[in-house]
């Protein structure tokens, strides 16, 4: 949190000057958003009379197929709640090859049974629902902390399978108990994968490997496959600088007591900016994951908040002006709300500027406004979203 301290100086009986003393920083918030297992492609036609009900090594080669998912890069906004996916949701990867192993299925009936099992700890906790599906239970872990992904199969195992797990998402369980007039065979693979933000996550580069994160298990077979994760996640923020304020103090000018003739009048505003420095983010076109810079302006040092949504806030200690008060807006004018975040603009890799103005602003009418110096002050907070 830096602190935004206005000042002003003293000035003669029949004039009011006001100056913004330049946010002097206090302290600075570092807080900081599918696996298909494709069974067989095309299924292949096999006469019934040759059914074995099970699943084995097609042409008696023997596996494990080990899979390896290359995921690519994806950026966390840093202050994003925990549940936030990570990048793009359910996007998918693949088909990875099998690398010429492959395994068969056929049954006239008994039932078969295919589990897809995680070989790392799930995540412990609930989760807010990712587009309306519940993924308590599925978040598994990386070796990253603050980052699970949820890993979800190909649509194959819920249309060819019948699922018994509610979900498409490993751990899943299914089974097949019913005539086959064809083999199912599994070689390829094409997961859904969404990366969740399980917690605080450090700032920086982080290099997602998981060697083994899941396996698939079929009846007569056992272990069949074995998936690995690769990729990167870099959290997306900003430093600020010691004197992040462009103007240190923002000089609001000197009016004369003529110039306020009614409630509601302000004076010209006066630009100034925070520069966010060693700015990290989603530099691809298009970004896959943009982040935002949002503020939340708090009044310090006697400042009390006014008229919050229109961004005013009294004089502080040690003023002597009477019937004015400060109001902070956005670079276009409009005012920037109070006590609350507000949403600023994307940040760009490397370094971002944020644009505002500041003015004086006519509360009483033009008889019981009296010269002399003003103070006011704004702590801030910068986060990203």
């Amino acid at each position: 949190m830096q602190t935004w301290q206005l000042f002003s100086k003293p000035m003669r009986h029949e004039s009011i000057g006001l100056l913004i003393s330049g946010f002097n920083m206090i302290s600075s918030k570092t807080l900081l958003g599918s696996l298909t297992f494709a069974l067989v492609s095309p299924f292949i036609p096999l006469a019934l009379a040759h059914a074995a009900d099970t699943c084995y090594w097609k042409d008696g080669t023997p596996g494990p197929i080990a899979y390896t998912i290359n995921a690519g890069t994806h950026y966390v906004p840093r202050d994003v709640p925990r549940s936030t996916p990570i990048g793009p949701v359910n996007r998918r990867y693949g088909p990875v090859s099998g690398g010429g192993l492959a395994i068969d299925c056929q049954t006239n009936g008994p039932r078969i049974d295919f589990i897809g099992r995680n070989h790392v700890p799930l995540v412990p906790g609930t989760f807010n629902p990712v587009n309306g599906e519940d993924i308590t239970g599925k978040v598994l872990m990386t070796n990253v902390d603050g980052v699970g992904v949820v890993v979800k199969l190909s649509p194959q195992y819920d249309t060819a399978w019948t699922s018994v797990s509610g979900s498409l998402a490993v751990p899943y369980a299914g089974y097949i108990q019913r005539y086959m007039p064809f083999v199912l065979s599994h070689s390829l693979m094409w997961p859904y994968i969404t990366f969740i933000k399980t917690g605080d996550i450090a700032p920086g580069i982080h290099q997602l490997n998981v060697p083994d994160l899941l396996g698939g298990e079929f009846t007569g077979v056992g272990n069949a496959f074995t998936m690995s994760l690769t990729g990167t996640v870099i959290q997306a923020e900003c430093t600020l600088s010691t004197n992040p304020v462009s103007a240190d103090p923002v000089d609001l000018g000197t009016w004369n007591l003529s110039e306020f003739t009614a409630v509601g009048h302000s004076t010209t505003p006066e630009p100034f900016n925070i520069t966010l420095n060693a700015c990290r983010a989603d530099d691809r076109t298009p970004a896959q994951t943009i982040t935002y810079a949002h503020i939340r302006l708090e009044p310090t040092a006697g400042s009390l908040i006014h008229d919050a949504a229109s961004g005013q806030f009294t004089l502080g200690t040690g003023s002597t002006a009477k019937g004015v008060v400060m109001q902070i807006l956005h670079d276009d004018e409009t005012p920037i709300a109070l006590a609350s975040e507000v949403k600023l603009k994307a940040i760009n890799p490397g370094t971002t500027t944020l644009s505002f103005k500041a003015r004086l602003y006519q509360t009483a009418a033009p008889d019981l406004v009296e010269a002399g110096s003003a103070k006011g002050s704004l702590s801030f907070t910068i986060t990203y979203l």
